[in-house]
Protein backbone atom coordinates (compact mmCIF):
# COMPACT_ATOMS: atom_id res chain seq x y z
CA UNK A 1 0.00 0.00 0.00
CA UNK A 2 0.94 3.61 -0.53
CA UNK A 3 0.97 5.96 2.54
CA UNK A 4 -0.45 3.57 5.13
CA UNK A 5 -1.03 5.21 8.54
CA UNK A 6 0.03 3.32 11.65
CA UNK A 7 -2.88 4.70 13.65
CA UNK A 8 -6.40 5.70 12.67
CA UNK A 9 -8.25 8.05 15.05
CA UNK A 10 -11.73 7.00 16.19
CA UNK A 11 -14.71 7.76 13.93
CA UNK A 12 -12.50 8.50 10.92
CA UNK A 13 -12.10 6.81 7.57
CA UNK A 14 -8.83 6.14 5.78
CA UNK A 15 -8.56 5.31 2.11
CA UNK A 16 -5.73 2.90 1.30
CA UNK A 17 -4.29 3.02 -2.21
CA UNK A 18 -2.48 0.12 -3.88
CA UNK A 19 -0.56 -0.06 -7.12
CA UNK A 20 -0.76 -3.46 -8.79
CA UNK A 21 1.43 -4.57 -11.68
CA UNK A 22 0.35 -7.49 -13.86
CA UNK A 23 3.26 -9.67 -14.91
CA UNK A 24 3.76 -10.43 -18.60
CA UNK A 25 2.34 -13.83 -19.43
CA UNK A 26 -0.32 -13.65 -16.71
CA UNK A 27 -3.50 -15.59 -17.34
CA UNK A 28 -6.04 -13.42 -19.19
CA UNK A 29 -9.08 -13.68 -16.97
CA UNK A 30 -11.25 -11.89 -14.43
CA UNK A 31 -9.45 -11.59 -11.07
CA UNK A 32 -11.04 -10.96 -7.68
CA UNK A 33 -9.19 -8.59 -5.39
CA UNK A 34 -9.24 -9.46 -1.69
CA UNK A 35 -7.90 -7.53 1.24
CA UNK A 36 -6.69 -8.46 4.71
CA UNK A 37 -5.98 -5.99 7.50
CA UNK A 38 -4.31 -6.62 10.83
CA UNK A 39 -5.54 -4.13 13.43
CA UNK A 40 -6.19 -3.78 17.14
CA UNK A 41 -8.20 -1.30 19.19
CA UNK A 42 -5.74 1.19 20.74
CA UNK A 43 -7.66 1.32 24.04
CA UNK A 44 -8.73 -2.26 24.68
CA UNK A 45 -6.28 -4.17 22.48
CA UNK A 46 -9.23 -6.09 20.98
CA UNK A 47 -8.46 -7.70 17.63
CA UNK A 48 -10.16 -5.78 14.77
CA UNK A 49 -8.46 -7.68 11.96
CA UNK A 50 -10.32 -8.70 8.79
CA UNK A 51 -9.18 -11.16 6.17
CA UNK A 52 -10.15 -12.10 2.64
CA UNK A 53 -12.52 -9.18 2.29
CA UNK A 54 -13.57 -8.96 -1.38
CA UNK A 55 -13.00 -5.43 -2.64
CA UNK A 56 -13.68 -5.76 -6.37
CA UNK A 57 -12.70 -7.45 -9.60
CA UNK A 58 -10.15 -6.68 -12.28
CA UNK A 59 -10.10 -8.01 -15.81
CA UNK A 60 -6.59 -8.96 -16.98
CA UNK A 61 -6.43 -8.30 -20.73
CA UNK A 62 -3.84 -8.65 -23.44
CA UNK A 63 -2.54 -5.21 -24.48
CA UNK A 64 -3.92 -3.47 -27.55
CA UNK A 65 -1.95 -4.09 -30.76
CA UNK A 66 -2.22 -2.79 -34.34
CA UNK A 67 -2.50 -5.00 -37.41
CA UNK A 68 -2.96 -3.51 -40.90
CA UNK A 69 -4.79 -4.98 -43.89
CA UNK A 70 -3.88 -4.53 -47.53
CA UNK A 71 -5.50 -1.54 -49.19
CA UNK A 72 -8.94 -1.91 -50.75
CA UNK A 73 -9.18 0.17 -53.94
CA UNK A 74 -10.01 -0.21 -57.57
CA UNK A 75 -7.20 -1.90 -59.52
CA UNK A 76 -6.98 0.66 -62.34
CA UNK A 77 -7.29 4.44 -62.14
CA UNK A 78 -7.02 7.11 -64.82
CA UNK A 79 -5.01 10.30 -64.92
CA UNK A 80 -7.10 13.14 -63.43
CA UNK A 81 -9.36 10.71 -61.53
CA UNK A 82 -10.15 10.68 -57.79
CA UNK A 83 -10.83 7.47 -55.90
CA UNK A 84 -11.21 6.16 -52.34
CA UNK A 85 -8.88 3.72 -50.57
CA UNK A 86 -10.01 1.74 -47.51
CA UNK A 87 -7.58 0.30 -44.97
CA UNK A 88 -8.64 -2.05 -42.19
CA UNK A 89 -6.86 -1.48 -38.88
CA UNK A 90 -7.41 -4.29 -36.40
CA UNK A 91 -6.78 -4.16 -32.68
CA UNK A 92 -5.57 -7.72 -32.10
CA UNK A 93 -5.40 -7.25 -28.30
CA UNK A 94 -8.19 -7.23 -25.75
CA UNK A 95 -7.54 -3.76 -24.31
CA UNK A 96 -8.72 -0.76 -26.33
CA UNK A 97 -6.52 1.55 -28.37
CA UNK A 98 -6.74 5.35 -28.55
CA UNK A 99 -5.51 8.19 -30.77
CA UNK A 100 -5.36 5.97 -33.85
CA UNK A 101 -4.00 7.85 -36.87
CA UNK A 102 -2.41 6.78 -40.10
CA UNK A 103 -0.86 7.73 -43.38
CA UNK A 104 -1.07 6.19 -46.82
CA UNK A 105 1.43 6.94 -49.55
CA UNK A 106 2.11 5.61 -53.02
CA UNK A 107 5.38 5.05 -54.85
CA UNK A 108 6.19 7.38 -57.71
CA UNK A 109 4.77 10.85 -58.20
CA UNK A 110 1.36 12.25 -59.04
CA UNK A 111 -0.94 10.74 -56.40
CA UNK A 112 -2.18 13.03 -53.62
CA UNK A 113 -3.59 11.31 -50.52
CA UNK A 114 -5.87 12.92 -47.92
CA UNK A 115 -7.18 11.01 -44.88
CA UNK A 116 -10.85 11.54 -44.07
CA UNK A 117 -11.52 13.65 -40.97
CA UNK A 118 -14.28 11.17 -40.05
CA UNK A 119 -11.80 8.30 -39.62
CA UNK A 120 -12.12 6.54 -36.25
CA UNK A 121 -9.67 7.35 -33.46
CA UNK A 122 -10.35 4.33 -31.22
CA UNK A 123 -10.82 0.58 -31.52
CA UNK A 124 -11.95 -1.83 -28.82
CA UNK A 125 -10.33 -5.17 -28.24
CA UNK A 126 -10.57 -7.39 -31.32
CA UNK A 127 -12.30 -4.69 -33.40
CA UNK A 128 -11.49 -3.67 -36.96
CA UNK A 129 -11.70 0.04 -37.75
CA UNK A 130 -11.92 1.06 -41.40
CA UNK A 131 -9.94 4.12 -42.47
CA UNK A 132 -10.79 5.99 -45.67
CA UNK A 133 -8.37 8.01 -47.78
CA UNK A 134 -9.30 10.22 -50.74
CA UNK A 135 -6.73 9.93 -53.53
CA UNK A 136 -6.39 12.21 -56.55
CA UNK A 137 -4.34 11.21 -59.58
CA UNK A 138 -2.69 14.20 -61.24
CA UNK A 139 -3.50 14.75 -64.92
CA UNK A 140 0.21 14.42 -65.74
CA UNK A 141 0.90 11.34 -63.58
CA UNK A 142 2.98 8.78 -65.45
CA UNK A 143 1.20 5.51 -66.25
CA UNK A 144 2.18 2.37 -64.35
CA UNK A 145 1.75 0.54 -61.07
CA UNK A 146 1.96 2.40 -57.76
CA UNK A 147 2.74 0.51 -54.54
CA UNK A 148 0.91 1.59 -51.40
CA UNK A 149 2.69 2.02 -48.05
CA UNK A 150 0.94 2.37 -44.70
CA UNK A 151 2.03 3.75 -41.35
CA UNK A 152 -0.25 3.89 -38.28
CA UNK A 153 0.20 4.92 -34.66
CA UNK A 154 -1.99 4.62 -31.56
CA UNK A 155 -1.82 4.43 -27.78
CA UNK A 156 -2.79 1.43 -25.70
CA UNK A 157 -5.75 2.44 -23.51
CA UNK A 158 -4.64 0.77 -20.30
CA UNK A 159 -0.95 1.70 -20.22
CA UNK A 160 -0.90 4.60 -22.72
CA UNK A 161 2.06 2.87 -24.38
CA UNK A 162 2.84 4.05 -27.91
CA UNK A 163 1.92 1.57 -30.64
CA UNK A 164 2.87 1.57 -34.30
CA UNK A 165 2.49 -0.62 -37.38
CA UNK A 166 3.54 -0.19 -40.98
CA UNK A 167 3.38 -2.08 -44.26
CA UNK A 168 5.76 -1.23 -47.09
CA UNK A 169 3.87 -3.13 -49.78
CA UNK A 170 0.19 -2.99 -48.88
CA UNK A 171 -1.16 -3.37 -52.42
CA UNK A 172 -0.99 -1.64 -55.79
CA UNK A 173 -3.01 0.67 -57.99
CA UNK A 174 -2.31 0.93 -61.71
CA UNK A 175 -2.36 4.42 -63.24
CA UNK A 176 -3.55 4.41 -66.86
Amino acid sequence: PINVPTTIPGLTTVQLTYQVRVALGSELTLRTATYSLIAADANSGADLSVSNLTVGTVSVQSPGQLALSDIFAQANVSQGQSFVVTVGVQNTGQAGILNVAGTLSFSGAGLTVTPRVTNPTTAGGGQIANFLFDVTVAAGALPGPRTASLSFTAREAGTLANLSASRAAAGTVNVQ
